[in-house]
Order: C-alpha cells, then structure tokens, then sequence
C-alpha cells in the first residue's frame, strides 16, 4: 500500500464544497470558509472560490510541492507499520494499492471513501502534524470499509449517528499507535469526549474492534 502526496487546485475546490455539506461542516464551520463567507456570503460560486483559493495560497506563500515532499516523507517512515497494525484490527485490506493525499488551503479535510474507485483523503498543506492527520483519515477509510453499510442500512444509524462512531472510534489510534504519530488524535467536538473514553474502556478490555461497536451501538 502507497500513499501519493499532491496538490490539484480542482480537488482543493472539492475539499471547500465537501467540507461546508459535511455534518462536522454544517455544525462547526472552518477558518477558511468563515473567511470565504465574509468576503462572498454563505453561497458558494464555484468560480470565486477559485479565485479566493488562488489569493489565499500567493498571500501566504504557500508552497504545494515543497510540503507534498514534506509529507512523503513522514508518512514513508510509517507506512508499512501503520497498514500492518490497521489491517490486523479490521482483518481486511483496503481494496486498493494506492491512496492520494491532497493538500489543501483548508483547515477541515475531507476524504472520499472508495466511492468510484477512489481512495484520497484531503491533508492541510500547513499541517505540522502529517502522520497523525493521515492516520486519521485512513483510519476512517476502513471504518467505512467494515462497517458502514451495516450500520446504517442494517442497523439505522443516522449520518449524525455514524459520524460520531466513526470519528469516536479514531481513539484506537491513541491506544495502538502513539508510538508512530506526532501527536495524539482529537475529539472534533466536547460532547465526543465520553463516546471516546467508553471505545477506549472496550477496547483495552476487547481488543476486537467489531465487539466494540456491537457494544457502542446497543441502545
């Protein structure tokens, strides 16, 4: 499995429109888009945000391919080990030998799941903390993989519902790979926080990630 770091302004354009749907987006707006709405209003137009994203990148010097090459990297250094440990908690493997991080102007990231075809996740190109925000989202990516269609066609769960599992669930992260990350992954949102302790409480006493959420699901 390889991660490919790069930078594509369309993408970059995806990344705003993705995040401002999202149900984090809608509940707690980004840096960026507060900044966009100030300047444009609350409706997007596709070309302004072109537009604003290319000013925004020249303002603040920001230099896409020296921080892809940053990126490559720091997550080389733990890529082998980081889909070794995650693969052996789901018991699967992703469909898919390559996966592509897009930098973004953004400070909220979104990720496309294996939806035609594609695996790629959005990383902030001012991140200081590559290797923990990639793990993040890669870990997101199989939560989707193992459990998403269960849960919400089988089980019911709503998308609010499935978001804080999924994003509560990174936890494991903090139990099973401190050691590779540069940082510790954080709740998005203070009421995250308990859902976050009881997968932490499953999982140091489980150590199966489909018992844990059985558990985290039943009412």
């Amino acid at each position: 499995m390889k991660v490919n770091f790069s930078y594509n302004l369309d993408k970059d354009i995806q990344n705003f429109l993705i995040g401002k749907k999202s149900v984090g987006g809608r509940e707690h707006p980004s840096r960026l888009q507060k900044l966009y709405e100030e300047k444009n209003g609350p409706e997007v137009d596709t070309e302004n945000l072109r537009k604003f994203i290319i000013i925004y990148s020249e303002k603040n010097k920001i230099d896409f391919k020296k921080r892809a090459i940053i990126f490559q990297k720091a997550w080389a250094e733990i890529n082998n080990e980081f889909f070794y440990r995650t693969e052996k908690i789901f018991q699967t493997k992703l469909p898919t030998e390559n996966i592509t991080g897009y930098l973004t102007v953004n400070d909220r990231c979104g990720y496309n799941p294996g939806q035609n075809g594609q695996w790629y996740f959005f990383i902030t190109a001012g991140c200081q903390q590559p290797r923990r925000l990639c793990a993040h989202e890669i870990f997101h990516f199989f939560t989707h993989l193992c459990f998403e269609k269960w849960l919400r066609n089988e089980v019911g769960l709503t998308p609010k519902e499935f978001y804080d599992l999924k994003e509560s669930l990174n936890e494991i992260l903090n139990c099973e790979f401190a050691d590779l990350l540069d940082g510790s992954d954080k709740p998005n949102s203070e009421y995250q926080i308990p859902i976050r302790q009881k997968i932490k409480e499953l999982w140091q006493k489980e150590k199966d990630i489909k018992k844990v959420v059985e558990k985290m699901i039943k009412k």
